[in-house]
């Protein structure tokens, strides 16, 4: 199968790796350490069959810490993920540092140009810019209505900070907002009432 894999680059000066758990009995993460939360996971999400593109997303810091940490990620895949390293193609997707309209919807149409029909997707939203999951989000919804591409998954590596150090690591699936997006976005009612009625139902409230 055709496996996609996005991951927002950090922009930080050092990542700092983590051991992270799942509250989930179907995410089996690993005892070592990673710098990108997705790492933790990602080899049990490939399977002996699939071909597998990497694409890095990539803000242009003016000091150019993106760069190493692109080189972080790919050491880190190669370590994690043995058995797809060889064949994994990697394509990295730079934007510049400006938040505007037009590098946003460049990045958009570079997203959705990476993906490609029928894939299974999977992605990492833990780093980058505040504008960037979201860009990202609207990049995936398009594939999956337009595309039939399938999100597996959307990892978040959340951690609770004490002082500067981040502590209690722990990876959620957010795939779900996609989902949910596009069953909001589905929903032909009547009125504003029975819009928010048939909202409840769908989300058991």
């Amino acid at each position: 199968m055709r496996k996609i894999v996005f991951c927002n680059i950090s922009m930080k000066e050092e990542l700092t790796p983590l051991v992270y758990s799942s509250g989930q009995s179907s995410l089996r993460t690993c005892d070592e350490p990673v710098a990108y939360p997705l790492l933790s996971v990602l080899e049990d999400c490939l399977g002996a069959g699939d071909s597998v593109k990497v694409v890095l997303l990539c803000k242009c810091d003016p000091q150019k810490r993106y760069l190493r940490n692109v080189e972080q990620f790919q050491a880190e895949f190669r370590e994690r993920c043995p058995g797809a390293a060889g064949a994994a193609s990697f394509t990295v997707l730079d934007t510049e540092f400006d938040e505007g309209q037009d590098s946003a919807g460049k990045l958009l149409l570079d997203i959705v140009n990476a993906c490609e029909p029928g894939a299974a997707i999977i992605g990492d939203i833990t780093y980058g810019t505040k504008s960037l999951p979201v860009v990202l989000l609207a990049a995936l919804g398009f594939a999956m209505k337009h595309l039939d591409c399938k999100v597996e998954h959307l990892f978040y590596g959340q951690v609770y900070f004490q002082g500067n150090q981040p502590t209690e690591p722990e990876l959620r699936d957010l795939s779900y907002l996609l989902y949910l997006n596009s069953l909001i976005y589905t929903l032909q009612c009547a009125s504003p009432e029975k819009a928010k009625q048939t909202l409840e139902m769908l989300l058991h409230f």
